[in-house]
């Protein structure tokens, strides 16, 4: 089975858990994180650093109890409702995935290699800005699409709710009625449309810092089988591009919005 590589870092330091909510999945802890990297440096080097060094870390660690590793990078690219924008410099560079079986597997393993988190951290502060990280939980929620056993040209969107609305009433919006325009428009094109809602965490091992504003509330991800497949959906149906910009101004925070082009890893852990 082909997994895609998710990128971001170190979720393995702060010891959060997080449970995804699949439709259709069994239920599992999983870890996720956003990560920026270093001043200074460029996203190239970020990521030849990541899956050259920091990543063999986490597979030494993770290689015997991890279900999934993952490392998906992200190329700042226009909003689709908006492509005359352009790009501002990105928030995060990475978002990286954990997913165990269950929590009591990740508490094992951190019990028994403590050192774990102090190398992993030292190994950090070579490439990220560690003071950007944030860490959730993940609601997530999928609509079925095509055939996703294909690789894919994946696009990511991530998005700020409008303010004065509470993060539930952002999902509920989003699932009952913005969430069915994309269908619309993507359900012949797209593979994959899938939401991810983040619930921010108090970090473990920073406890006195409590929960800081998330800078997006949900990652919007959509998987086509190649670039012209994506490029063909906005080209045929100029006029729902149209409607789902005027509806996400109902319940988004369009000026925060940003979208990547995902470039993937993924390292062999987990039972094969």
């Amino acid at each position: 089975m082909k997994y895609t590589h998710l990128a971001a870092t170190h979720v393995d330091q702060y010891l959060l858990f997080i449970k995804i909510i699949r439709k259709k999945e069994n239920t599992m802890f999983k870890i996720i994180a956003l990560v920026k990297r270093k001043s200074g440096m460029s996203l190239q080097e970020f990521i030849d650093y990541y899956e050259s060094t920091h990543a063999k870390l986490g597979e030494k660690y993770y290689s015997t109890c991890a279900e999934r590793y993952a490392r998906r990078y992200l190329h700042l690219m226009a909003p689709v409702t908006e492509p005359q924008s352009g790009g501002a410099e990105s928030e995060f560079d990475v978002v990286t995935e954990l997913w165990f079986t269950d929590r009591q597997i990740f508490e094992k393993v951190m019990a028994e290699h403590p050192e774990a988190l102090v190398e992993i951290a030292e190994d950090e502060e070579n490439f990220q800005e560690r003071s950007k990280t944030q860490m959730f939980t993940v609601e997530e929620h999928d609509s079925e699409c095509g055939d996703r056993s294909l690789p894919y040209f994946k696009v990511l969107a991530m998005v700020k709710r409008k303010s004065g609305m509470s993060l539930q009433e952002f999902i509920n919006y989003y699932e009952s009625k913005h969430a069915k325009l994309g269908e619309e428009f993507f359900g012949t094109n797209a593979a994959r449309y899938a939401r991810r809602y983040l619930h921010p965490m108090i970090p473990d091992i920073e406890p006195q810092t409590g929960i800081i504003e998330a800078t997006f509330d949900v990652l919007t991800e959509l998987w086509f089988k190649d670039s012209e497949s994506f490029e063909k959906a906005l080209a045929e149906h100029p006029d729902s591009a149209t409607r789902i910009a005027k509806d996400e101004e109902n319940f988004q925070d369009r000026s925060k919005t940003q979208m990547f082009i995902l470039e993937e890893y993924e390292s062999k852990v987990g039972p094969s």
